[in-house]
């Protein structure tokens, strides 16, 4: 994750050194949208990592209720063992 982080960061610098004129980073514009092929990939760059984040957010709340599922059928079977 940090990785992606990492990519963004450097996208986005490039980019905003390229708009300035500091450095020549793909400068083509792409005609029908009239932006450059930088920030279309940095974009890109964030959807992903939005898309990686929104991903491990879901992962982490299925952890969080096989953990719940676990203790309560354990005390289920503690509160069953208990009257019987």
């Amino acid at each position: 994750m940090i990785g992606w982080a990492f990519v963004v960061v450097a996208m986005a610098i490039l980019s905003y050194l390229g708009d300035v004129g500091v450095i020549i980073v793909f400068q083509e514009k792409i005609p029908v949208l009239g932006v450059s092929w930088m920030s279309v990939l940095l974009m890109l760059c964030g959807l992903g990592m939005m898309g990686k984040v929104g991903g491990m957010v879901k992962k982490g709340e299925k952890e969080g209720l096989k953990q719940q599922v676990t203790e309560l059928e354990k005390k289920l079977k503690e509160k069953e063992a208990s009257e019987s």
